[in-house]
């Protein structure tokens, strides 16, 4: 991974002008894996230990000290001390760095940063943007030159492949046979598609000869690759060397959010033409090099101009929260650069009312409102946390929750072990549903007296768990600021769902189970899910058997007895 120089010495500069003397500089980045990778390269070239002048923050992660002058962080956690810190006193520099991205919480703090300066005429502000026209990207970055091509139309029948997957590898492989030695990014949409590239990609090298093809996943320090598999975090975030080829799928996977149902979900949608040609702009980095784009120039044409700013299109139950937080009772009012849309704005007012975190008059309820948004969770999840100390299970939601927001802790190899990971995996597995497997897998490793052998022997990823461990840890201390008594039901499972039920009860459905659940092949009259992914079919992922009477009874104001879910949720 390579920090370019834009990211890495603008805040050197600052500092040694002397605008860190009366407060940090604060450089936020729309990712975790950015925040922490920028920031261990500045302390490494400012000579300092990190942590101590040059440190970063991310959720459940604070590596700085009272002597950081630089401090790196996700704009999630900028606005998080927004909260305990209104006026943002402790910096004395901001730079908003990838501003073309207009994540959601990039675009709240622009609003919130210009209320500040008018009241701060000290603080300086820096908004770092890769430009959208191709000249001017050439130039600031020194760009080699890049040939485009797209896809013949003789051959590409739609405005974008459906299965791009297929000429991806055939791309891969003809670069490989036929164009001279160098590095190939491929963007693809998420981790299950990278898997199963690998895969293809593994059984074409065997035909080709053992050194003939390798293929690791992105940012792999485990050998050295030709083929680098990444989703759209390579179009900015990190910088790859040695990149010649590109080859753009032309598709991404967001989040969506239908406020006129409440639902949100990830979807593979097509690219922005601004996002398209950051792609293309990997490939020119160190030498001239070639992208290949798999869809027509029609296409691309008729794709957007820049991606739909996340406030645009996300739930914002979150952000609404933590304005609620911040004392701005009309967040229909609040000075958004890109309002979002009423009806989302409405359907979060309409959720945060439901979970019990506004009152009638739409302000903070105490103590339940405030802890949520003191709680850096999703509401539902903060809910489910606070509703645990009544139910008699803070131990249990304590694990499943952060269970919940890491990423996948199974390990799947290909070839012959792949059978024996499913079997080892399988040891954990309830007939409850997703969130009790988590749990009995957390229980497990909490036991075990040698981890690295648990994780070894049950195909767990030992990397990922530890850090869910961590994540444990704080939402514990949480927890004991918040007042909330750690409890345990013991093997009461029952209760554990209950609890689920009572801050999950909107996302109650009957639908497609993904096939990494453990649900897959069994047929429950009605679950609660964590998340619904939008491929050619939906699918739920995380999900948990319930009772469909415990809604009534947990959420008598939304749900009726007449409806529950059957009538109303059906395949939602």
């Amino acid at each position: 991974m390579v920090v370019t120089a834009r990211q890495r010495l603008i805040e050197e500069f600052l500092h040694e002008a002397g605008l860190a003397k009366t407060g940090m500089v604060g450089v936020t980045q729309p990712r975790r894996v950015a925040a922490m990778t920028v920031a261990k390269r500045v302390a490494q070239e400012m000579g300092t230990q990190l942590g101590e002048g040059v440190g970063y923050t991310i959720r459940f992660e604070d590596v700085t000290s009272p002597n950081t002058k630089v401090k790196f962080l996700t704009d999630g956690m900028l606005l998080r001390e927004a909260m305990l810190d209104p006026m943002l006193k402790s910096y004395s520099v901001i730079i908003l760095d990838e501003a073309h991205e207009r994540t959601l919480h990039t675009d709240v703090l622009f609003a919130l940063i210009k209320g500040i300066m008018v009241k701060r005429k000290d603080l300086r502000l820096v908004i770092m943007s890769a430009t959208l026209e191709a000249e001017k990207f050439a130039e600031y970055f020194r760009q080699f030159p890049v040939d485009v091509y797209y896809a013949d139309e003789k051959e590409v029948q739609p405005l974008y492949l459906v299965d791009y997957m297929d000429a991806a590898l055939l791309t891969v492989l003809q670069l490989h046979l036929e164009k001279p030695a160098g590095d190939i990014l491929l963007f693809l949409t998420g981790q299950e598609e990278i898997e199963h590239m690998t895969k293809l990609l593994e059984q074409k090298a065997r035909t080709f000869g053992p050194e003939a093809m390798k293929a690791r996943r992105s940012f792999s320090r485990f050998c050295s690759s030709d083929v680098i598999l990444a989703t759209n975090i390579a179009e900015t975030s990190i910088t790859i060397p040695g990149i010649k080829y590109v080859i753009d799928t032309g598709v991404v996977k967001e989040r969506m959010y239908n406020a006129k149902i409440g639902i949100d979900s990830l979807t593979v949608v097509p690219v922005s033409k601004a996002a398209a040609r950051q792609r293309s702009g990997r490939a020119g980095r160190e030498s001239a090099g070639e992208c290949y784009r798999l869809y027509r120039e029609e296409s691309f044409l008729r794709f957007a101009e820049s991606q739909v700013p996340e406030i645009k299109r996300a739930n914002m139950a979150s952000v609404v929260l933590q304005l609620k937080a911040l004392g701005i009772q009309d967040v229909t009012r609040f000075d958004y650069m890109d309002p979002p849309p009423l009806d989302s704005l409405k359907k979060s007012i309409e959720l945060l009312t439901v979970l019990g975190a506004l009152d009638s008059e739409n302000k903070l309820t105490s103590p339940i409102g405030r802890n949520m948004a003191a709680l850096p969770l999703d509401p539902l999840l903060s809910k489910t946390l606070i509703m645990s100390e009544k139910f008699g299970c803070t131990e249990e939601i304590l694990i499943i929750v952060a269970m919940l927001s890491g990423e996948s802790i199974f390990f799947v190899p290909r070839g012959d072990k792949k059978k024996q990971a499913e079997l080892a995996h399988r040891r954990f597995h309830s007939i409850e549903g997703d969130h009790i497997t988590l749990l009995n897998i957390y229980k497990a490793y909490q036991q075990a007296t040698n981890k690295n052998n648990f994780c070894y022997e049950s195909f767990i990823n030992s990397r990922t768990i530890k850090h869910i461990q961590e994540v444990w840890r704080q939402l514990g201390d949480y927890c004991r600021q918040l007042g909330i008594e750690r409890k345990s039901c013991g093997e009461n499972t029952e209760t554990i769902r209950r609890c689920l039920t009572s801050g999950f009860f909107l996302k109650a459905a009957l639908a497609k189970i993904h096939p990494s659940s453990v649900l897959f092949t069994k047929k429950p009259l009605c679950v609660l899910y964590n998340q619904l992914v939008m491929t050619k079919q939906k699918y739920m992922r995380e999900v948990v058997v319930i009772d469909q009477n415990w809604l009534v009874e947990l959420a008598p104001n939304f749900y009726a007895k007449r409806s529950v879910v059957g009538s109303h949720r059906q395949g939602k």
